[in-house]
């Protein structure tokens, strides 16, 4: 069986698009393998205030492929 290994995770703050390039916030994670820093997971994600209002901005970060 294979050793769990450590993780470290990387979440800046979020990131607010110009309203006058269609608003929203900008949201990024990135989950990587110590001590190899290899990509385990990666999300990025933007809602777009304008297409459904009555997002309160949460966002399921889904395991993604490799890179």
């Amino acid at each position: 069986m294979k050793r769990p290994s450590k993780q470290e995770i990387y979440s800046p703050a979020d990131v607010k698009i110009p309203s006058r390039l269609g608003g929203g916030p900008l949201k990024e994670r990135v989950i990587r393998e110590l001590p190899s820093k290899k990509v385990v997971s990666y999300a990025l994600a933007y809602i777009n205030p304008l297409t459904f209002s009555g997002d309160n901005g949460r966002v399921k970060f889904v395991k993604g492929e490799k890179i």
